[in-house]
């Protein structure tokens, strides 16, 4: 009995503890580790990361369980938990073979970022050792993150986990429970807090939904108080009812509360979710403080039952975001080091900012926008000197006066622990600048880490400016709409409103010019929401007009009643913000107006580029105005120069502007009374350096270290000069800063006018009178008759690049007359300028209203408004246009060489812009003393030249440059000086500068020659005033295409005009063709750069995919099997891609998609490219019948027309019978023209009668080839032409056949193109067997397409010595055969295939003499090889000796049929 008991007991008992333990085990958390992702900082063997969360504590190395790191400096292991998680506790397994030390000082790291890879995240514990084998576990108390990492800081070392235990939970990611909430009205009592109360209830009667009224475009937003990125949003609908009232409704996530939040940027769009189901939607980590949903664009209820949100607080420490410096640097502790995430304390971590041990040293962060500043945290060193941070201060603020240190103080630092992490509260202090100064003592300043918690301040500029108005109606007055209230019903009293006038006007003044980023404006509520439809919001610096003719941000279509929008203007600038109604009479209402921006960079100095005349040490230019006034020199922010007489230092703006100060630092350390004297210059001149601009103001004298403004009263000018005149100084400044605005840039009041005709008095200089002033009796608008295609242009006299053009309409009639109107611009006069490249099309301009179309600095000298194929007046009110002169001395963008260089005098120095022109200044090019010396200028491109200004040595010997040539073209040909020639100096005095015109001349080479004389070459500098010639080929060829999908012709491909949408009429489209092409004819083979093709916009952008780009000379498949330039992958929808063909040559442009049905579509076509050399006489051979003295047949083909014959230029025979002279182009070609020049100084006449012969034959040395033309005769010096139409040949014979003569030409120029080699294309093709359709011919089609499945290759059956056979009827000689291997598959089978040639068919033409055996061919490639003339009339392709697959996707052969002759020859014997 009592053992029964006793067993009965044992057994309750272990029953008991069982439960117990099950219990405990029951409430142990889990190893949350094994569901994560790892890595680590590098990988030892094959120790991966993943070893150490298989669950094995296995600590033995070679038992594979360990994850170890190769001997890293800070080696790192990171576990990945995928979302956040309260860790509480973490347990490592160390090594127990060896080496468990080396875990020592490993530091756990827990949070959510990956800066550092994960190490800077905030510290659970520092493992001071684990005993060998062992497992430790650490307390991380809750700690929450998403990314563990183990990492051993500030040593190289191995890292080695055997196993990582993590214990934690998952943390709670529904952020929502967090926020506060609203919504746009509220149904009964379905308050918006409903929806985060973390109930999914969905009966309606339950009371845990949020409802709006039914409102149109009803809201809920969720305001979460902080920036987060948030993951995904999930969304509870009603069950009860009306699961459909969702649909549509839009997930809005970001940081702004204009239009409610409902304007923030878009995560999703609800298509459904089904009654009383929860769906999520997926926002991908966007970073928002406000998620919104709304139902836009129509009238509902808005329900939502539950709202959960998956986020993570965004990184708010805004200091990594912005920009440092600090006063000095200590080794290499730089500023960046501070904000670098990293807390590390070490000094020797080298995550530590430090100074030099200054007075007064700093460290400055820029934010580079004003933000409201909570905390500063500071994390002071920890290895030494914890003391030096004492008294430190920190400073906010705006200025940067004293480098910032004088902005207001947030906190004294009285002190921080060796390595702690301190917080001050600044409690919203607004600025863009944080400085830390130890102010009053010498001292090292050391911060290991700066980190800031602060949010971008509000930019509502409006609140600061001052405000008028055209009128006011009753006590409306204009400061009501900047009061900061958006009350909108009239009588709250806090709305602006004119009286009912005519163009009424409200404006708002920032005092300075800003950057305007949004206007927001709040509508009446109370009554008659349209009066403000139509009004325009400008913005601008000018007051014309009342500042209604500033640039236009938006046009207001509408603005619901008390509704608030906003209207982006993306940065324009302007000190003045117009509100108008153009062109009817109007009460203008305006209940709050709201302006985001920030103030303009008014020191324009820091926007340009700076020159002087010399440098004393490093001080270089731009020190003055590197935004920093420190004036010890030693502080390395003053420019300064030598010990000059009349040193200088010049700021160039770049453009024009209106100066109004200029301020300059003196030195503060020394010798302040140097700047005593000084001048200011202003103005758009570079003579004498720009030192002879207008006078600003003389310095009289600059205390030491200080600051002085200087009045400049609205000067104009590109070019700030700061001069010392009249002694030998050194020009020191420490800081220049100019006060200024871009000048008007109306270009159209400077330029000429002209149009089609003219209707009464209604001339063109009316519409750049400077009034805009639209009703016709005014008498200020330009008008034609009623004309078919009418037209007004301006002409700028020069080249201008072109920003925007503003037309106003007529305003008293038929302001639909300008509807359809086109802006041209560009260099040609083509029908009266009509044809150059458009800049917009008007679709329509409201009567009496200016509208500003962008050209986006499009390049030309006229401009053109013309409406196209319609009779019709055109009416031109005003016409203002925004630009600046282009930079016309081209030459300072080319490159340069010379036939050789004295001393340094290199030929750079003649494009320097410098026209300083006493040698020793060492701004003047130099050769030798060289026979012919030469200099060149390249411009990379042809130009249309039309002037070129030399400037000549002053200090001696001007005579040198008496006789010089300027050549200008496109050849290199004796170094580009056998170029057309321009002009010949006579002479260009000591130091002056003389302009040559050259009327429009094209070329790309500009040379400066001294021809036939020894002498030295100097020139102090070359301008040219010259256009880009259009290299848009493309506009001026002939296009075809495979069909035509409706109107989409081919043409309009290369109207010059980029428009995308197909509804716009200017886009080619062929029908739904199996290989449909596009094809454009240049009329001549042209090198050819770039292609450029314009994707359609609105519609199937995918349908380009894989097209291809073809260029050559050939028409075989309409031009398809040209060699190809380019595959297409994608172009963008409505973008546009340039595609480089690096100098490829043609004359025909496919584009063509190979190897499926689809419609080709091509919105714009542009080709860049130059004409090739078409004198192929140039690249040949010659020979003559006899040669007279020294005048060899090659002096024919030199390039050289001079004509008499002693200057050596002309071939001669003796006095032969039947005397004959040959060219040999080496190919065959198409002939077109044969040129001639014939001797100027004697005999003319012995020329006529001779006959020019073009054909392949040798036959009586090729005098019996065709004839193309007889020579009657020819002009003593002159130059005819003969047209050949085509003919074919390689020798080009010229013969005065039947009598004994002298046969004299002084230059033969050949125009002609490579004729088609590719005999391939016109044989017959065999194959031992064929694989599926892979036929034969596909190797021949002429198209070199590689992927198997477009059909365009051959393929035999795995066959024992596969062969594949091309006859081409007739023995050819064989120069090269180039094949093209399969692309998508096993391109080693051709490995070790021959290529034979020959006459036998015995082994079906394999037997005949090898080529060349085929080591290998990258897949998809093509490779030629080089058969040397070998002849044959079949060539074979063989796999010899094994089973394969032969696989030729195209086969191209390079030869020439033998002549018949000799076929006869070898049948008689």
């Amino acid at each position: 009995m009592f053992s029964f008991v006793y067993r009965m007991l044992t057994t309750v008992g272990i029953f008991v503890l069982l439960c117990i333990l099950g219990k405990l085990t029951g409430n142990l958390g889990e190893n949350v580790a094994r569901r994560g992702q790892v890595a680590q900082s590098s990988m030892y063997g094959n120790a991966k990361p993943e070893n150490a969360i298989d669950g094995n504590r296995a600590s033995n190395y070679y038992q594979e369980s360990c994850a170890h790191t190769n001997n890293d400096l800070n080696p790192w292991w990171r576990l990945d938990l995928l979302k956040t998680h309260k860790i509480n506790t973490v347990t490592i397994t160390n090594r127990q073979d060896c080496c468990p030390e080396r875990i020592s000082g490993a530091e756990i790291h827990i949070g959510n970022s990956l800066n550092d890879n994960g190490n800077v995240n905030p510290r659970c514990a520092v493992i001071s050792s684990i005993a060998a084998g062992a497992s430790q576990t650490f307390a991380c108390n809750g700690m929450e993150g998403r990314y563990i990492n183990i990492v051993i800081p500030g040593r190289r070392e191995y890292l080695t986990v055997c196993e990582v235990e993590v214990d934690g939970t998952l943390s709670e990611t529904n952020v929502a429970r967090r926020g506060q909430v609203a919504q746009s009205s509220m149904y009964g009592n379905a308050k918006p807090e409903n929806a985060i109360d973390g109930n999914r209830a969905s009966n309606f009667n339950q009371g845990s939904c949020a409802c709006t009224n039914n409102n149109l475009n009803p809201w809920w937003r969720l305001d979460l108080l902080k920036t987060h990125k948030i993951n995904t949003v999930t969304i509870t609908n009603r069950q009860d009812c009306c699961p459909e009232r969702i649909n549509g409704a839009e997930i809005r996530i970001g940081n702004s509360l204009n239009d409610n939040g409902n304007a923030n940027p878009r995560c999703a769009v609800i298509s459904s979710i089904a009654a009383g189901a929860s769906q999520t939607f997926a926002c991908n980590g966007m970073e928002g403080r406000y998620i919104n949903i709304v139902i836009p664009g129509r009238t509902e209820y808005l329900t939502l039952c539950e709202v959960e949100v998956d986020g993570t607080l965004s990184e708010t420490n805004v200091a990594r975001l912005g920009q440092v410096a600090q006063s000095s640097m200590y080794g290499n502790a730089k500023p960046e080091n501070a904000i670098d995430g990293n807390r590390a304390s070490n000094f020797n971590q080298g995550s530590c900012a430090c100074t030099n041990n200054n007075l007064n040293p700093w460290w400055r962060l820029d934010l580079l926008k004003t933000h409201k500043i909570n905390t500063v945290t500071i994390t002071n060193r920890q290895d030494c000197c914890p003391e030096r941070i004492n008294g430190a201060e920190i400073r906010i603020g705006n200025s940067l006066n004293d480098n910032g240190n004088a902005n207001p103080r947030c906190a004294v630092i009285s002190s921080i622990a060796a390595g702690a992490s301190q917080t001050f509260a600044c409690n919203g202090m607004e600025g863009r600048y944080i400085n830390i100064v130890i102010p009053g003592r010498t001292e090292y300043l050391t911060l290991c880490e700066v980190e800031v918690d602060g949010t971008l301040s509000e930019t509502n500029v409006a609140r600061l400016g001052q405000v008028a108005q055209s009128s006011m109606y009753g006590n409306a007055k204009p400061e009501n709409a900047i009061d900061g209230n958006r009350a909108s019903n009239f009588n709250q009293g806090s709305c602006a409103c004119t009286n009912n006038n005519l163009n009424p006007w409200w404006r708002l003044d920032l005092l300075k010019t800003h950057k305007i980023n949004t206007v927001t404006i709040t509508n009446r509520q109370d009554c008659c929401p349209e009066r403000i439809n139509g009004a325009e919001i400008r913005i601008g610096n000018s007051l014309n007009d009342n500042g209604n003719a500033n640039p236009r941000c938006a046009v207001i279509s509408s603005i619901a009643a008390g509704a608030s929008q906003t209207f982006a203007c993306n940065g324009m600038e302007g000190r003045y913000i117009n509100i108008v109604i153009p062109g009817r009479t109007e009460y203008l209402t305006l209940c709050e107006v709201e302006v985001d921006g920030t103030l303009s960079e008014t020191n324009v100095a820091r926007l340009g580029q700076v020159a002087q005349s010399s440098m004393y040490g490093n001080a270089k230019p731009e020190n003055a105005i590197d935004g920093n006034r420190a004036s010890n020199f030693n502080q390395g922010s003053c420019a300064c120069t030598n010990n000059n007489l009349n040193p200088w230092w010049r700021l160039d703006l770049l453009k024009t502007h209106k100066i109004n100060t200029v301020t300059i630092t003196n030195r503060q350390d020394c010798c302040p009374e140097r700047i005593n004297g000084a001048e200011i210059r202003i103005g758009n001149s570079l003579n004498d350096n720009g030192n002879a601009n207008p006078r600003c103001a003389v310095i009289s004298s600059i205390a030491a270290g200080a600051s002085q403004t200087f009045a400049c009263n609205g000067m104009e000018g590109r070019y700030i000069n700061i001069v010392i005149p009249g002694r030998t100084e050194y020009l020191t400044l420490c800081e220049v800063e100019v006060d200024g605005t871009l000048s008007e840039t109306n270009v159209a009041r400077l330029g000429q006018v002209a149009q089609s005709s003219m209707y009464g008095n209604a001339k063109p200089e009316n519409a750049i009178d400077g009034n805009r002033a639209s009703n016709f009796n005014q008498g200020s608008c330009a008008c034609t008759n009623n004309n078919l295609n009418p037209w007004w242009r301006l002409d700028l006299l020069k080249t201008h690049k072109i920003n925007t053009v503003t037309i106003t309409n007529r305003q008293d009639c038929c302001p639909e007359r300008i509807n359809g109107a086109e802006i041209r611009i560009g260099n040609s006069l083509n029908d009266n300028g009509n044809a150059n490249a458009r800049c917009a099309v008007i679709s329509s301009i409201a009567a009496g209203a200016s509208q500003t179309f962008a050209c986006n600095g499009m390049e030309g000298r006229y401009i053109n408004i013309v409406i196209p194929g319609r009779t019709e007046y055109l009416t031109l009110c005003e016409v203002e246009v925004d630009g600046t002169l282009s930079e016309t001395n081209v030459a300072r963008l080319g490159q340069v060489a010379q036939s050789s260089m004295y001393g340094n005098a290199k030929p750079e120095n003649a494009i320097d812009g410098n026209r300083a022109s006493n040698f020793n200044q060492g701004s003047c090019a130099c050769t030798n003393n060289n026979l012919n010396p030469w200099w060149r200028l390249d411009l990379l491109k042809t130009h249309k030249i039309n002037t070129v200004t030399i400037t000549n040595r002053q200090d001696c010997c001007p005579e040198r440059i008496n006789g010089a040539e300027i050549r200008i073209g496109n050849s290199l040909n004796d170094n580009g000086n056998a170029n057309a020639r321009c002009a010949v100096i006579s002479s260009i005095a000591a130091g002056a500068s003389q302009t040559f015109a050259c009327n429009g001349m094209e070329g790309r080479y500009i040379n400066i020659v001294i021809p036939g004389r020894t002498e030295y070459l100097t020139l102090c500098e070359v301008e040219v005033d010259g256009t880009l010639s259009e290299t848009n080929v493309a506009r001026l060829g002939q296009v075809a295409q495979s069909s035509m999908y409706g109107n989409a012709k081919p043409e309009n491909a290369i109207d010059g005009n980029r428009a995308s949408n197909f509804n716009q009429g200017s886009c080619a489209c062929t029908n739904n063709n199996l290989n449909p092409w596009w094809r454009l004819d240049l009329l001549k083979t042209h090198k050819i750069n770039t292609v450029t093709i314009t994707n359609r916009q609105d519609c199937c952008p995918e349908r380009i995919n894989g097209a291809e780009i073809r260029i050559g000379n050939s028409l075989n498949d309409n031009g398809n099997a040209n060699p190809r330039c380019a595959v297409i992958s994608s172009i963008a929808a409505g973008a546009s891609q340039t595609f480089a063909c690096n100098g490829m040559e043609g004359r025909y442009i496919n584009i063509v998609i190979p190897g499926r049905t689809e419609y080709l579509t091509l919105c714009e076509v542009e080709v860049d490219g130059t004409l090739s050399e078409t004198n192929v006489a140039r690249r040949g051979q010659v020979a003559q019948s006899s040669m007279y003295g020294n005048a060899k047949p090659e002096n024919a083909i030199d390039g050289n027309r001079a004509s008499n014959y002693y200057q050596e230029s002309c071939a001669h025979t003796n006095n032969d019978l039947n005397p004959w002279w040959r060219l040999d182009l080496l190919k065959t070609h198409k002939i077109n023209t044969v040129t001639i020049t014939n001797r100027q100084d004697c005999c003319p006449e012995r020329i006529n009668g001779a006959e020019i012969r073009i054909g392949n034959s040798l036959n009586d040395n090729g005098n019996a080839n065709a004839r193309c033309a007889v020579i009657s005769s020819i002009a003593a010096g002159a130059s005819q032409t003969f047209a050949c139409n085509g003919m074919e040949g390689r020798y080009i014979n010229i013969v005065i056949p039947g009598r004994t003569e002298y046969l004299t030409l002084c230059e033969v120029e050949v125009d002609g193109t490579l004729s088609e080699t590719n005999v391939a294309r016109l044989g017959q093709v065999a194959q031992s067997s064929m694989y599926g359709n892979a036929k034969p011919e596909n190797a021949i089609d002429g198209n070199r397409a590689s992927n198997f499945n477009q059909g365009s290759c051959a393929c035999t059956n795995n066959n024992l010595n596969p062969w594949w056979r091309l006859d081409l009827l007739k023995t050819h000689k064989i120069d090269t055969v180039t094949i093209t291997n399969r692309q998508d598959c096993c391109p080693e089978r051709i490995n070790g295939a021959e290529i034979r040639i020959g006459n036998s068919l015995n082994d079906n033409g394999n037997a005949n003499p090898r080529c060349a055996v085929i080591s290998s061919i990258a897949a998809g490639a093509s490779q030629t090889f080089a058969c040397n003339g070998m002849e044959g009339r079949y060539i074979n392709i063989v796999i010899p000796g094994r089973t394969e697959y032969l696989t030729l996707c195209e086969v191209e052969v390079d030869g020439t049929q033998l002549d018949s002759y000799k076929e006869s020859e070898c049948s008689w014997v």
